[in-house]
């Protein structure tokens, strides 16, 4: 049996230092925590509208890259 393989990281893009520095100590360590959520395919929900509109100018991004790794996997599997 072939095994799976993960992606074992993922990108902060430095340009979204400025709407993150937006956040309180507390927010900040909350959004990040909710990355590792989603890096690890768990359903993530926001306690508050800023976390969340942050969360939706991110998401895209991330989903992207996830796609492009996945892309180069399955190419070098062939």
């Amino acid at each position: 049996m072939e095994k799976q393989q993960k992606q074992n990281s993922f990108l902060i893009m430095a340009s979204w230092e400025d709407a993150i520095e937006l956040l309180s100590d507390e927010e900040k360590g909350k959004f990040l925590i909710k990355l590792f959520h989603w890096h690890k395919g768990e359903f993530i929900k926001f306690e508050t509208p800023m976390l969340e509109m942050l969360w939706k100018t991110i998401e895209p991004t991330l989903t992207i890259n996830r796609e492009k790794w996945l892309e180069n996997l399955n190419r070098k599997k062939q």
